[in-house]
């Protein structure tokens, strides 16, 4: 809900109103549907809403007036209610619940389910920290899902009596409208709410700025809060500090509630189609980033609403029946006992047994004959839930109390004895043969691992104590150490005496990564290169770390080196990108590359090969000669990722990428798989950083097309945003052309733009921001002619 208001400090002050209602509504991923609401919730009958609960809070004094006021608003409520919604709803029966510290009156009738906490809605002050002018913004508790409704409707005893107050927010048909729509049918609101995240402008799909609002039909001007024109960048999104201001008088009277429903010309939900008389809803407006097309996916409130039960069961008109009030008070609980006293209770004396309850219940009679108290299975009692329905008989048989003997014995007198708690004293009795894996192991005489078995040579070893509830037991189902031990490949393949070599030690130091491309350039590349060269571009610029080394190798029919290993800096990546192949030819021979790919690491000295990377990309088979068999036992101390392009690639790679330690990837055309393999390198070595990465192709595009990626950021992540965009055409896979061709930016939840960088060597887009917004964020593409 948003008030009426135009000062810049009635403004304010109505943003710091509404912090309490949006942390609510923040919390909303943490219910599951359905969920319980109780037991008043109001049922629809032929059109019109029953049992609709209106409950006063205890705090609020003794007030005639304000049950005059109550009945009086929800009666035109009801018949506004009717109206809105095309004559299909309208509000039948209300029942306040008139608080108990209020005096009795015989006019009110006993509450029977109505509570003050699962009324519909509820009459109560604000908080008591909410010492603010506009604190008596109506507003609706609704931490559920779209369609789903939420938890109640709060208003305050003086914006129910002060018409003036109440005026601040537009009349009380237009606001209780626009509050039930939140409650019953669990619809959001269409303008940007104070205190968000919600942009005020957002980039339409005819190009042009527009306010956020609920449909383009509504005209306004781009104005501060103090009233002054906008400043308007370069870019077109206007500054931060702009907003939308609505013309109130010239715009055409269509609009929906769940925008500004003070404005005087919003009398509508909005829809996509006509009603069932033929009328011209209101237009939704899909497009605008505001938070009910965020929550359902674009639909409108009509969509929405259709969806709902109050709805779908009927599209008849109903006739508005004058609403029916209820004033109902809780008063203290009465029960009547009703007791069947017909002869059959006669038996067995029930009547006694009712009268004098001395038994537990059971479905049995007791070993002497006695028929016990049936048990209750289906009642939703503490017993039933936690034993499952069992009686408690047969929960105490199952005890050994009860279920070793079934003889009846004799009562003895109960002995008590008088015991002192006094200062302990302890004797240590230590095991001199205990299992080394009890926890005073650090005892000189704890020298081997327990075990129920003998050992090899026949020797006895450690009884192993299964009942002990200790980790291991546990954890192990009961298992002694060398039973856990013999399952293990360590001793489950041999059982053979092994000589005692002394201990070998190697000192090692973690180096900086060395890698090589290996890369296929035989002739069946030839439309594949472009993608090939984009993926390794994101790797240079974005995985690999200055100190880090890179080698290039291509292979075909034979190998070529394109770059020696050399260590990466922040000058260098970009003749590293220019050392990338760009013409496929001839066949294909996969040893061979992966040959000439250890001879680079061996170059200077033997150090380079321990730890290094081989990075294999090929999409096809090997006809050249040496194959992946002839070498695959020359790659002992490196670690090879292959990546195969396509479906047609040699069977023999992936027994590579296993022998040599390394992980098989698979890249088919026209996706961005390739794009997500090379930045996994990094995470690989380094593991996950802050940044966020976003991958996408472009392709058949045509002159004056406009393609968006709209993608939701979480707030698990707090760095920057990368996007690539590798830009091909579907005919030639040659470029679209120059950067003047795409008009390519980022524009965030806050319509920042960030505008992207075009890298002609690989004819790719890049952009970067240092945004930590969360939420929608949006990538456009725009192909001018």
């Amino acid at each position: 809900m948003i008030g009426n208001t135009s000062t810049l400090s009635e403004v304010l002050v109505q943003c710091i109103t509404l912090l309490v209602f949006i942390n609510l509504t923040s919390c909303q991923i943490s219910y599951q549907e359905p969920f319980y609401r109780g037991a008043t919730e109001a049922k629809l009958s032929d059109g019109g809403y029953e049992g609709v609960v209106v409950a006063i809070s205890p705090q609020v004094p003794e007030d005639e007036q304000l049950i005059n006021r109550i009945t009086e608003v929800f009666m035109n409520f009801s018949n506004y209610l009717h109206q809105v919604t095309e004559q299909r709803t309208y509000i039948k029966e209300v029942r306040i619940l008139i608080p108990t510290t209020w005096a009795e009156d015989p006019s009110y009738e006993s509450a029977v389910s109505e509570r003050f906490e699962e009324s519909d809605i509820r009459i109560d002050f604000p908080p008591e920290e909410e010492n603010l002018p506009n604190r008596n913004l109506p507003f609706t508790n609704k931490p559920t899902f779209c369609g789903s409704q939420g938890f109640y409707i709060h208003l305050t005893p003086e914006y129910l009596k002060n018409e003036n107050t109440a005026l601040l927010y537009g009349s009380y048909e237009k606001v209780l409208a626009h509050e039930w729509a939140h409650y019953r049918w669990g619809v959001f609101d269409e303008y940007p709410r104070p205190l968000s995240d919600d942009p005020y402008f957002y980039q339409a799909s005819s190009g042009f700025i527009e306010g956020v609002r609920c449909t383009t039909a509504i005209t306004g001007q781009q104005r501060t809060p103090d009233g002054d024109r906008c400043v308007i960048p370069a870019d077109g999104i206007p500054a931060d500090n702009c907003r939308f201001d609505d013309d109130r008088k010239s715009t055409p009277k269509t609009a929906s509630l769940m925008y500004k429903q003070f404005l005087d010309q919003i009398t509508d939900f909005c829809d996509d189609e006509k009603s069932n008389s033929g009328k011209v809803r209101v237009r939704h407006n899909a497009e605008a980033p505001n938070h009910h097309n965020i929550q359902c996916a674009g639909r409108s409130v009509w969509q929405v609403m259709r969806e709902k039960s109050d709805f779908s069961t009927s599209s008849e008109a109903v006739r508005n029946i004058p609403t029916n009030f209820v004033k109902v008070r809780q008063r203290p609980s009465r029960y009547v006992l009703v007791i069947d006293t017909s002869a059959s209770m006669t038996y067995r004396h029930r009547l006694r047994v009712l009268r004098q309850i001395t038994d537990y219940c059971d479905y049995d009679e007791s070993n002497s004959g006695k028929v016990r108290v049936r048990h209750n299975a289906e009642a939703p009692n503490h017993h039933n839930i936690q034993c499952a329905g069992r009686s408690v008989w047969q929960v105490m048989r199952e005890q050994s109390d009860f279920s070793t003997p079934s003889e009846v014995v004799r009562n003895i007198p109960t002995s008590f004895v008088k015991v002192r708690q006094r200062p302990s004293r302890y004797v240590l009795v230590i095991d001199t043969s205990a299992s080394m894996t009890y926890r005073l192991r650090v005892l000189n005489q704890i020298t081997e691992y327990c075990d129920d078995d003998e050992s090899n040579s026949g020797k006895v070893r450690v009884r192993h104590n299964a009942e002990a509830p200790n980790h291991h037991n546990i954890q192990c189902a009961g298992r002694s150490v060398w039973q856990v031990m013999r399952e293990q490949s360590d001793f489950s393949t041999s059982s053979e005496v092994v000589g005692n070599t002394p201990t070998s030690f190697v000192k090692v130091r973690q180096r900086p990564s060395r890698y090589v491309l290996v890369i296929d350039t035989s002739a069946s590349m030839t439309y594949r290169l472009r993608v090939l060269r984009q993926a390794c571009y994101i790797f240079i610029y974005q995985v690999l770390l200055n100190g880090e080394r890179l080698a290039i190798v291509e292979f075909n029919d034979d190998a070529t080196v394109l770059q020696e290993l050399t260590v990466v800096t922040e000058t260098n990546r970009e003749s590293m990108v220019l050392n990338l192949p760009s013409r496929a030819r001839k066949s294909t021979s996969i040893g061979a590359g992966v040959l000439e790919a250890l001879r680079v690491l061996d170059r200077n000295n033997s150090l380079e090969r321990l730890g290094g990377r081989l990075i294999v990309l090929t999409d096809g088979q090997e006809t050249t000669t040496p194959h992946i068999a002839d070498v695959i036992n020359q790659t002992d101390n490196v670690l090879i990722h292959t990546i195969a392009i396509g479906d047609d690639v040699a069977e023999d790679l992936e027994t590579l990428a296993n022998r040599a330690g390394g992980k098989q990837f698979f890249h088919q055309d026209a996706s961005t798989a390739l794009f997500d393999i090379f930045s996994q390198f990094g995470v690989e070595s380094r593991g996950a950083n802050s940044e966020e990465l976003v991958s996408r192709y472009l392709s058949e595009f045509a002159p004056g097309q406009t393609e968006t990626i709209t993608f939701v950021r979480d707030n698990t992540l707090r760095g920057r945003i990368v996007i690539y965009l590798g830009v091909l055409s579907s005919a030639d896979n040659t470029t679209f052309g120059g950067r003047d061709r795409l008009d390519v930016h980022l524009t965030s939840p806050s319509v920042v733009r960030t505008p992207a960088v075009f890298d002609s060597l690989v004819s790719m887009y890049t952009i970067r921001t240092e945004s930590s917004e969360v939420r929608m964020t949006t990538c456009c593409f725009y192909f001018t002619a």
